[in-house]
């Protein structure tokens, strides 16, 4: 709750702007999981939020709510060797703070992410997930971010990277 109180200190502040923005970009992924073999993948990703700054103290907030990708794959279970349909669909919602050092901005991030997948049955998982992010801005509007995410047990996550082109409006 705390930090949703700062975050309305950015935006409220004199010394502040507050954009929206729209990202896109991929994500790679690499998860484990009890019962089935999954491959890695990368995935398309798009967004849309607001991006904060004072005194280059920055923070977003962003969700893939509104773009949210299902992917659809072919899985090979690990008891019967059988091959079965997976549906899978990922929402996230996260909040940034981090520092702008000239063009680039280091950030920590953190998500509130609900996965369902479905293959014999629906299976839903929430989790928070935590990363690190580093953006890069190309011109006033435009930046390039990459993210590595902290591998997560309740989701099987070991491996996780996004690459992002970001435009502000």
């Amino acid at each position: 709750m705390r930090i949703i109180l700062i975050f309305l200190l950015f935006f409220f502040s004199k010394n502040s702007f507050a954009n929206p923005y729209l990202s896109f970009g991929a994500v790679y992924q690499k998860q484990t999981d009890k019962s089935f073999y999954l491959k890695e993948k990368i995935l398309p990703t798009a967004s849309i939020g607001y991006f904060t700054n004072i005194k280059n103290l920055t923070a977003t907030i962003q969700t893939n709510r509104i773009s949210n990708f299902s992917n659809k794959e072919f899985i090979k279970s690990k008891e019967n060797g059988k091959a079965y349909e997976l549906k899978s669909r990922l929402t996230a919602d996260t909040i940034s703070i981090g520092y702008k050092f000239n063009k680039l901005n280091p950030s920590f991030f953190v998500s509130n992410v609900k996965s369902e997948k479905k293959t014999k049955q629906r299976k839903i998982n929430h989790a928070i997930i935590f990363g690190l992010n580093l953006n890069y801005f190309c011109a006033k509007n435009i930046s390039v971010a990459t993210a590595i995410v902290a591998p997560n047990k309740e989701l099987g996550l070991t491996v996780v990277g996004l690459l992002s082109l970001n435009y502000f409006f």
